[in-house]
């Protein structure tokens, strides 16, 4: 009986160990079909992911080039308004270059024309009965011409003062007046030059001379960059003395006053900074794009300028301090007359 109940047991535990084998090998199948599904799945999460790099590089060449497109426009651009800026600024030294010589002809005239009138011993009005001439007078202010002559200007100024204020009843005080105005002129100092001109048509409205005055007004005014003002006064010149060299002289310079002011819109719109230089393009064989090793976050990118639309950079430029007015020779009057009103050529 015990040897009976021993195999009995041991009948039991062999079927329950046959089970247990049939079952693992039953669900061997299970796990490999688990397991091949799930690297598939892996192995197309990789492929999608090396896709979306291989897209995001794409994209970043593809804004690389729009960027580089960009620049070299934009440098096209400013190119051509500094070319448009560089022709208007030698324009305007040329344009003063020649009213430098102009003025140092008409002053050359001036000079000789008062020179031959002293020596000549001509008064330059009708003298008043009784009237005599004074030598030391005379001898004084023509050292004084000879001292303008020299380019000595400030001295001229002061010297023709002094000689205003010795000889205030003389024959050539409107002359020294005028000197005084034209000093102060070639010496730069426009406002006293203005004031000194405007004394000139005040006191002495007779004098051949005041018409070079209005226009010197006029020209002083235009240095000072004061257009409007300028224009008044030689629109007064033209007006009162309509065949003059003078006249002359102040159309063209409304003319050109008047072409500055078209091409004020025109710059304005151009941008009031000086153009930069293009930029430099990436040197031959240099990578523009470099493989991304991980995943990272992409910052946003900047977004190319709307076709048809005025590109903007994405930083201000840099305002450059403003070139300096280029030094003109030491300017003197235009042509001379004779004291009839007549031009000298």
């Amino acid at each position: 009986m015990k040897n009976h109940g021993l195999n009995k047991y041991t009948i039991a535990g062999g079927l329950a160990l046959a089970a247990l084998f049939g079952l693992g090998v039953a669900a061997r199948p299970a796990q490999a079909a688990t397991l091949a599904e799930l690297n598939q799945k892996v192995d197309q999460l990789v492929a999608t992911n090396q896709k979306n790099y291989q897209d995001v590089a794409r994209a970043m060449n593809a804004l690389t080039e729009v960027q580089q497109e960009f620049r070299l426009i934009k440098g096209q651009l400013d190119s051509s308004q500094y070319i448009m800026k560089e022709s208007d600024r030698v324009y305007q030294d040329l344009d003063q270059r020649v009213s430098s010589l102009e003025d140092k002809i008409g002053q050359l005239h001036n000079l000789l024309k008062d020179i031959n009138l002293k020596l000549s011993g001509a008064p330059e009005a009708p003298k008043a009965p009784g009237a005599a001439v004074n030598p030391a007078e005379l001898q004084e202010f023509q050292s004084l011409l000879n001292v303008a002559n020299a380019r000595d200007y400030r001295n001229a100024a002061s010297g023709f003062m002094g000689f205003l204020r010795k000889y205030p009843k003389s024959e050539s005080a409107g002359s020294a007046q005028y000197w005084v105005a034209e000093s102060f002129y070639s010496l730069g100092d426009y406002a006293k030059a203005i004031s000194e001109f405007q004394a000139l048509s005040e006191k002495y409205p007779q004098h051949p001379r005041v018409k070079e005055g209005i226009y010197k007004q006029g020209m002083s005014f235009m240095k000072m960059n004061k257009n409007a003002e300028a224009k008044l006064f030689f629109q007064k010149v033209i007006a009162t003395y309509p065949n003059s060299a003078e006249a002359f002289q102040a159309k063209g310079r409304l003319a050109r006053l008047e072409e500055l002011e078209r091409k004020a819109p025109a710059l304005a719109l151009g941008g009031g900074s000086e153009p930069k230089a293009p930029p430099t393009p990436p040197a031959t064989g240099e990578p523009v794009y470099k493989p991304i090793m991980k995943p990272q976050p992409m910052p946003r990118a900047p977004l190319p300028p709307p076709p048809g639309g005025q590109p903007t950079s994405p930083a201000s430029p840099t305002t450059p301090k403003p070139e300096p007015a280029p030094s003109a020779p030491a300017p003197e009057g235009p042509p001379a007359t004779h004291e009839s009103g007549a031009p000298l050529f």
